[in-house]
Formats: structure tokens, C-alpha cells, sequence
């Protein structure tokens, strides 16, 4: 990969880049002739296009008085390497605001699946999906009993 030496100044919320250069050695000759005290000039080394977009699919199934129903968020970030991961949390309670007011409503199973991978990231989505939403029932029996261990061992096919 290609790489490239950035000049910085500051830390924290003043931190900015001053310069880039495509040698390491014009960097640090332009870094030695710095006579800041303060806003000392540093070199950091970047690797060019080494970043990668990943995925992330969220679903929530839960249960309300009318049935199941389920809600799909896909969030795309920029990330500097990106592994794929996949987890399934039975036994949460879902919120809704109700007039204003947070309200807990109901059981609700989350599933996340994230990497860069994105119609890997989108079918494994889908297909726990549909395993949750068919055994929705025995999955909160299992949470119901504080079994939790036991619920997560079941949906991630242990």
C-alpha cells in the first residue's frame, strides 16, 4: 500500500493536520525546522485507501399485543478494518414513548450482524431473523426460567 507522512499540531479538539508529505524524509525535515515550543509539530505515518465500509444490520423482533413484528436498521460507517461478527441478545424488554413517556412494552430479541461483506452481512441478518421470529416463544420460556446462557447457546446454534 501506499503511504504518506502527515504533519500534526495540538491534541484534543485543537488537534489538526499542518501538512502532507509523500516522503518520509521531507516530513522530518520539515518537522525539524519547526521551532514552536507550544504546538509542536509531529510526523504520523498513513497508510493511503486502507480503510473499508462496514455494515451493520440490527433487528428487533418483539412481541406487542397484535403479534410479532420486527423493525431492520442498517447503519454503513468507514472503519479501518472490519471483522465479521454476528450476536443474537433474547430477553430484552423493547421501549416505546408513549405520550411522551418511555414506556417498557414488551420481549424483544436483538440480532446484529456487522462486516464488510454486505450481502454476507444481510442474508445471515435475514436468516436469524426468521429463526428468532419461529422460535420466539420457546426462546422467552428459556429467558422466562433465567436460563439466558441457554437461550443464547440455542440461537447461535451451540
Amino acid at each position: 500500500m501506499s503511504k504518506v507522512w502527515v504533519l500534526t499540531q495540538g491534541s484534543y479538539s485543537d488537534y489538526h493536520i499542518v501538512g502532507v508529505c509523500s516522503t518520509q524524509e521531507a516530513a522530518e525535515a520539515l518537522e525539524a525546522a519547526d521551532s514552536s515550543v507550544y504546538d509542536k509539530t509531529e510526523v504520523e505515518e498513513w497508510e493511503l485507501d486502507a480503510c473499508v465500509v462496514e455494515l451493520e444490520v440490527t433487528v428487533d423482533v418483539y412481541r406487542t399485543a397484535d403479534g410479532l413484528f420486527s423493525d431492520w436498521t442498517e447503519r454503513v460507517s468507514v472503519a479501518e478494518e472490519a471483522m465479521f461478527q454476528a450476536r443474537t441478545q433474547p430477553g430484552g424488554r423493547w421501549v416505546k414513548n408513549v405520550g411522551g413517556e418511555m414506556v417498557t412494552a414488551g420481549e424483544m430479541v436483538r440480532v446484529t450482524v456487522s462486516g464488510n461483506d454486505h450481502d454476507r452481512v444481510r442474508k445471515v441478518a435475514s436468516e436469524r431473523k426468521a429463526r428468532v421470529v419461529a422460535e420466539f416463544d420457546i426462546l422467552m420460556a428459556i429467558v422466562d426460567d433465567g436460563e439466558r446462557w441457554r437461550a443464547v447457546s440455542a440461537l447461535e446454534g451451540s
